[in-house]
């Protein structure tokens, strides 16, 4: 528990961190809310629930909190597993005999499996839009490899396929499993199970990047998201601040009232390597100087979250944002914050929020040329710590992202990639951005790659029309292709022997040659064409 004169003082420097982190755009409106294991200590608002009605954001937005959603599914398994009614270590096609996959060799798919992403299916397409159809569609797509495996492949259809285990064992439907089992008794009164006309009458407008093809840029305004109705397993509840932080109390108290601690313990246990530490069943497990950490993230539509809860200290955060920042911009202070507060420290300052700034901006700094076309090269330097990119007389500075050396470069003709740097002993050599090559005088690697002939029909812009992400761009680079994302992260294809490609979760196949250019990209289930634009 913290004291009330310790919280206002929190409250006060969380506010300041927010409305700087809000100067930058990338924002339409947050909610955050932080909690001890008994109660609701705060809720904090900024920015617009709709921007051009100037529509403030309140306690009572509701927010969509997408993949945390995989959370109560993965709870509501437990429950049935903790009562006896299902072994999550069992088939899935015990349960639900339809449930196949392609080629999933000798191992069979368990609800163990689909819980921790450890399943090896894929992330599923998203014409399904959260159907039960997507969980059919399985047995039309090959799987990366047997269930079981060390790689996490996270995965929005099995979590699907787990939705429809509850609904075949409570022969209910999942909205009304979720209202019975978790919100009614917890009190989440300000919650629905699903993205429905209804919920859109109060709830924040997602907010998109105006550009919805390539990395997000501070500098580009924001529009609003596609919106739809939504009922999925895997990614459609909607929420308060406020009810979210009453979920989070569940686990800072390990489960009291729904689960037993044992369960609690299992769900949290880490199986496999996600995206932000580790994951269990339905939870993603940190460790944060000695602290167990446990919660979930979301993304789409337009609004990303998370919700955190810290069991050493037993206090917990939520970050509901619409638009395209990350939580962690803001929920990395509050957890300072929280367990600065918590041990009787002094609270950390205020930190200044600059994209702009590099640490160590000499390590990138050099003259990088192009491989293969020697009259171009580039120019970085460093000027204190600031990375600049000397180009057509302009001094460009570049705005490093939050994981590994990536860097968004503010000039149209680098707007479509993000930049990304290797080193050798502490110094930038290479300089990669989208297909583009550059070395420096320091690199002593080959120079040129084998590849088959074909390979060059497939590089090019793709689309496909729908919400989830509808581009993507294929790129050829250090005789290897490789699967771009709007979003600048790159898959590299691992070529099959029957001409079709992997990445380490989607299979890719690619049709209709013309004039030495494939013209269709088939994306596990997914048809994407080609664009002329670049």
């Amino acid at each position: 528990m913290l004291l009330l004169k310790t919280l206002t003082t929190v409250l006060g420097r969380i506010e300041q961190h927010v409305q700087r982190v809000m100067q930058l755009g990338g924002i339409g409106g947050l909610a955050y809310a932080l909690t001890d294991k008994d109660q609701l200590l705060a809720v904090g608002t900024a920015g617009y629930a709709d921007i051009i009605a100037q529509q403030p954001v309140t306690p009572e937005t509701f927010f969509p909190i997408l993949s945390i959603t995989k959370s109560f599914t993965a709870l509501a398994v437990m429950q049935l597993y903790e009562r006896g009614m299902i072994d999550i270590h069992a088939p899935i096609t015990d349960y639900l005999p339809w449930c196949e996959a392609k080629q999933s060799g000798s191992r069979a798919i368990t609800a163990y499996h689909l819980l921790s992403h450890t399943a090896n299916i894929v992330t599923g397409p998203g014409w399904t839009l959260g159907s039960l159809y997507a969980a059919w569609y399985l047995r039309e797509t090959n799987v990366a490899g047997e269930p079981g495996g060390p790689v996490w492949h996270y995965s929005d259809t099995g979590y699907e396929i787990l939705g429809a285990l509850l609904e075949t064992i409570y022969h209910t439907p999942f909205a009304q499993i979720i209202q019975e089992q978790i919100f009614t008794p917890l009190g989440m009164t300000s919650s629905f199970p699903a993205v429905t006309y209804e919920t859109r009458k109060t709830a924040a407008l997602g907010y998109q990047s105006f550009y919805d093809d390539r990395p997000h840029q501070r500098s580009y305004p924001l529009v609003p998201a596609s919106w739809f109705e939504y009922e999925s397993p895997a990614g459609s509840i909607v929420s308060t601040a406020a009810d979210m932080a009453a979920y989070i109390r569940l686990y800072l108290n390990r489960g009291h009232g729904l689960i037993k601690e044992q369960t609690f313990e299992q769900m949290i246990q880490p199986i496999t390597q996600g995206m932000f530490g580790h994951y269990g069943l339905g939870l993603s497990t940190s460790s944060r100087g000695g602290h167990t950490i446990v919660g979930h993230g979301g993304g789409g539509m337009g609004f990303n979250t998370t919700i955190q809860g810290d069991l050493e200290t037993g206090l917990g955060l939520v970050v509901l944002i619409s638009g395209t920042t990350w939580p962690a911009s803001i929920s990395t202070y509050i957890s300072q914050l929280l367990r600065a507060a918590s041990a009787g420290e002094d609270l950390p300052v205020v930190p200044s929020v600059n994209y702009e700034e590099t640490p160590e901006a000499s390590t990138y700094a050099g003259i990088f040329t192009h491989v293969g076309d020697t009259k171009r090269s580039l120019l970085f330097t460093a000027e204190e710590e600031h990375l600049i990119l000397h180009y057509h007389g302009e001094k460009l500075v570049l705005q490093k992202e939050e994981w590994g050396d990536r860097f968004l470069i503010p000039h149209p003709d680098f707007s479509l990639f993000m930049g990304e740097f290797a080193y050798v002993d502490d110094q930038a050599t290479e300089f990669f951005h989208g297909g583009d090559w550059y070395v420096t005088a320091a690199y002593q690697g080959p120079r040129t790659f084998d590849v088959p002939k074909e390979w060059h029909a497939y590089v090019g812009h793709y689309c496909y029309h729908e919400v989830w992400s509808g581009h993507l761009r294929i790129i050829l680079r250090k005789g290897k292709l490789y699967l771009v994302s709007p979003e600048g992260l790159e898959d590299e294809l691992q070529p099959q022997e029957d001409g079709s490609f992997k990445t380490d979760q989607e299979h890719l196949r690619f049709t209709d040659v013309l004039a030495g250019k494939a013209l269709r990209l088939d994306m596990s289930g997914s048809q994407y064409t080609r664009r002329r634009n670049p």
